[in-house]
This record gives C-alpha cells, sequence and structure tokens, in this order.
C-alpha cells in the first residue's frame, strides 16, 4: 500500500498542470492594483471587474483540468495554453446580471490586459477567451513554483541574425514583381509555413496577431539582418520534401521563343511545357538511381517488425502539422489509457512512454483526416475493456490487463488488437437498439391511428411508417407486418393487395 507522499510522486500527478486558485486570485488583485494606480476614477477597474474576472479564473483551472483528462496533456513548448470557451448566458447567470453588462465588463477587462484575445465564432456559438499570463499562477504536479512562463517563451535570436521586423508596405508593380522572383528563388511559402507553425506556437498569446498578421511582409520587404531573408539553413529540411528532387534538371527543356515571338505567345509558352512534368517524373523514377523516393503514403504502410524505440521514428515522414494531430491523439489516448485501465498509478515512465510509442502505431498508418476517428474508436474499446474487468470482478474472478507496451503491440493478437470484434459487435448491438426503438415508436404510432379519437387515418399512418422504416432497412418493414398482423388482420390483406 503507497502512502500519501508516494502517490503524489507518480508520472500522472507530476505531469499534470494545475491553475491555482488562491495564488492566481493574488497574482489578480496585484494586477488590479497596478492597473488602478494613477488612474482616474472612470477608468479604473471596480469590484465587478474583479468578480467577473475571478469566474473566469475559476472556470479556466476547470477547463485545463478537463483538457488534460480527455484532450490532450500539456506539454511546454510544443503548444500554447488552450482558450477558455464560454458564453454571456453562463457568465450572466454566474455574475447575476444581464448580458449586456458581461459584454461591458468583458470590454474592461480586454482594455485593461486581462483577457488578451477574443474569437468569435457566432451568435450560437460560445466564444474563445485568453487569458493574460500575468494572472495565472500554474503549478506543475507538486512543484510550487509557477510554470505558466514555459508555455510563453518566445524564440530567442540567433547568434547572426535578427528577430522578423515588419516595414511598411509598398504599393508598386516593381515591388509585386521582385516578390514574385524572391517567392520562387528563396521558397518563401515554405518559409512562411514554418513561421507560422513554429513561432507562432510559443509566442504568448498576445503576440499571436502580430506574428501572423501579414505574413506577406516579411518577405517583400525582407531586411538584410532578417532571419527569413539570411538564415536559410532554419528552413532547409522544409524545402526538400516535394516530390521530385528540385537540384536535379529534368532531361529536356522547352525551346526558348522565337526572336519575333509576340510577348502574348511568350506568356503561353509555361502552360505548354507544364503537362509534361508528371511525365518527366514518371521516367526518371524507373531508370534514374539517382531518382526520388518514394511517395511516404507508400513506405508508411509497412509495419515494423517489433516496436520501435522512440515516438520520433513513429512520426517520420509526416509534416510538422500531422505530426502535431497525431501527438495530440496520443496523449489523449494515454490519457484514458491510464486512468481506464491502470488506474494512473501503475505505470513507470519508461513503459508509459513505450505506451505512447504502441498507442501511436495504431493512428499512424492511417490517413491524417481519421486520425481523430481512429482515436475515438480506441477510446471506445479501451471502455469495453474496463467493462469486461468490471463484469469479471463483480462475479468473482480476477481479470486484468498486461504492460501497456505488450497489450497494445499492434504485432500481438492477443492483446488490445482482439479488442476489434468487441467494438464491431458493441457497434452491431447498437444498431440493433436503434432498430429496435424505431420499430416500437412505429407499432404504436400505427396502433394510435386505429383509435376512434385519432386524428390521422391509418392509410397514411401505414404510408408513413412504412416510408420511414424501410429508408433505414427493409427488413424493419417485414418485422413490422409481423408484429401488427394478428392485432390488425386487415394490414397483412392490404399489403398483399
Amino acid at each position: 500500500m503507497k502512502t500519501p507522499s508516494e502517490k503524489s510522486l507518480t508520472y500522472h500527478e507530476q505531469t499534470v498542470f494545475h491553475v491555482k486558485w488562491a495564488k492566481s486570485k493574488n497574482l489578480l488583485a496585484a494586477h488590479f492594483l497596478t492597473y488602478n494606480t494613477n488612474r482616474p476614477l472612470a477608468q479604473q477597474l471596480r469590484s465587478a471587474h474583479q468578480a467577473l474576472a475571478e469566474k473566469l479564473l475559476y472556470l479556466y483551472s476547470v477547463s485545463i483540468h478537463y483538457h488534460q483528462a480527455y484532450v490532450a496533456q500539456l506539454v511546454p513548448g510544443t503548444t500554447p495554453l488552450p482558450a477558455l470557451w464560454t458564453n454571456n448566458v453562463q457568465l450572466s447567470q454566474m455574475l447575476t446580471c444581464s448580458e449586456r453588462t458581461v459584454q461591458n465588463l468583458r470590454q474592461r477587462l480586454r482594455n485593461a490586459g486581462i483577457i488578451t484575445r477574443e474569437v468569435w465564432h457566432g451568435t450560437n456559438c460560445q466564444y474563445e477567451l485568453y487569458l493574460s499570463p500575468q494572472i495565472l499562477h500554474l503549478q506543475r504536479g507538486g512543484d510550487p513554483d509557477n510554470q505558466v512562463d514555459a508555455f510563453f517563451v518566445a524564440p530567442g535570436p540567433t547568434a547572426s541574425t535578427s528577430s522578423p521586423q515588419t516595414l511598411p508596405h509598398t504599393v508598386t508593380s516593381i515591388t509585386v514583381l521582385e516578390t514574385n522572383k524572391l517567392n520562387k528563388l528563396s521558397g518563401a511559402p515554405f518559409q512562411q509555413a514554418v513561421e507560422n507553425e513554429s513561432f507562432t506556437k510559443l509566442n504568448p498569446v498576445g503576440q499571436l496577431k502580430n506574428s501572423v498578421e501579414k505574413p506577406e511582409m516579411l518577405v517583400e520587404n525582407s531586411p538584410p539582418g532578417c532571419v527569413l531573408g539570411t538564415s536559410p539553413e532554419l528552413f532547409s529540411g522544409y524545402e526538400t520534401t516535394s516530390d521530385s528532387d528540385l537540384e536535379t534538371p529534368p532531361p529536356f527543356a522547352a525551346a526558348p521563343p522565337k526572336s519575333h515571338a509576340t510577348p502574348e505567345r511568350r506568356r503561353r509558352t509555361p502552360p505548354k511545357v507544364t503537362p509534361q512534368v508528371p511525365k518527366v517524373s514518371k521516367v526518371v523514377n524507373e531508370t534514374s538511381s539517382a531518382a526520388a523516393p518514394k511517395p511516404a503514403l507508400e513506405q508508411n504502410l509497412t509495419l515494423p517488425e517489433k516496436l520501435p524505440p522512440t515516438l520520433t521514428a513513429v512520426y517520420a515522414g509526416l509534416s510538422p502539422t500531422d505530426q502535431l494531430l497525431l501527438d495530440r491523439q496520443v496523449s489523449r489516448l494515454a490519457s484514458v489509457a491510464s486512468t481506464v485501465l491502470y488506474a494512473d498509478r501503475w505505470i513507470c515512465d519508461p513503459e508509459h512512454e513505450r505506451m505512447r510509442i504502441a498507442l501511436a502505431e495504431y493512428l499512424r498508418y492511417a490517413p491524417a483526416a481519421n486520425y481523430t476517428r481512429g482515436a475515438n474508436e480506441v477510446v471506445e474499446r479501451m471502455h469495453l475493456v474496463r467493462r469486461w474487468i468490471d463484469a469479471g470482478l463483480a462475479n468473482g474472478q480476477k481479470r486484468w490487463v498486461p504492460l501497456p507496451s505488450l497489450y497494445f503491440d499492434v504485432r500481438n493478437p492477443q492483446g488490445f488488437k482482439a479488442t476489434k470484434a468487441w467494438f464491431k459487435k458493441h457497434q452491431q448491438a447498437k444498431i440493433a437498439i436503434k432498430d429496435r426503438e424505431l420499430l416500437t415508436k412505429a407499432v404504436n404510432f400505427y396502433l394510435a391511428s386505429l383509435r376512434p379519437e385519432a386524428t390521422i387515418a391509418p392509410v397514411e399512418a401505414y404510408r408513413r411508417v412504412t416510408q420511414t422504416l424501410g429508408k433505414r432497412k427493409a427488413a424493419l418493414v417485414q418485422i413490422f407486418h409481423t408484429e401488427i398482423q394478428n392485432t390488425v388482420p386487415h394490414v397483412n390483406s392490404n399489403h398483399a393487395a
């Protein structure tokens, strides 16, 4: 039996972040005091603003808890803190005021810097709120230090370059033409994609708007000391990910236009050459030894003979966006498995990492668009295993699952892979339950039309019932006839006629 002090050192509790309520309130009070100093009374924050800010802190602490339990773990330096999803109705009920008052209070909190950003999704949807890190005290496990700065660290400048700058926009035709040349020579789309994916993740929430406000300016008016202008080595890994070899010239080139050709004729020449590019790449792949490798999709379909040693080996070949999406789902699956199957305390750190590797293989070899749907299926199968264990314990049987690295290995036919058949039977059972529900409603609806006080004729009721059941499954219509033919004999005769 572990003592409470030993339980506080488990892997799950060491990696979970908590928004400490009392310490965050102290930071909020200090922020209010600093903001109100030397300000006119009309511009100061009052008790109503402080009450709303405290409610937002409370909701955000709950949101952080559920995000780590059901969505993904928080890893400093990789993804920013999640947003708080709320609405004016919820806040007005908590503050016992009107929705218009909540809007006015939120506006004052935005001006004070407590709310750094809002994302509006429409009148019938919740909106996202991002709180300032100055009022958040985020603790990791039992460490009393504030870890919120780890999620708001901007990328440090390199030794030879300075941070990107945005210069005033110059609208001239020459600038546009020079920008097109720069885009073709320096690979601007790749550089912009890297800037949006890496820098945006690590910047504070309040600086996100500035980093993606006008990305075209960064390439168009790039200064000599700019990162995008003088550090191609930072993005060299993204410039060679195309399907064809950019450095290898094609076997033949288009003939140059004749000297007497018109400008219109010269502009039509590139479209005629473009359709030949796929044919050239196919010939190079079949005959040349220096051909480009096969597409990543064909390479990823091969399952390794044994479990890969690291997650990096599993993620190899994926784009940064797909890696981030897959890692979020893997963190979610690992969190659910630790909670549902291993009681959050029986897995050591190396075994937990091997569990993440094994779970990643369930999604790695599928298209990125199916990661979320596949993760939902794996989560449901985990709950089926939990029900199997609980059913055995209720009958006095000792049921358990082995270590995650063995149980979740897709190469083990007796492990978690065997629950695929359970999942299919479970889905069929749910479909059968839905069919029985619709059939019962149909029978009751038709029998109600036979009563004297009915407002709909039996013929119309029969038409509606058979049409509804036939759209779902043709066999349901036959079952419907079988169930009511003894009670209402004329139904079968009318159907035969």
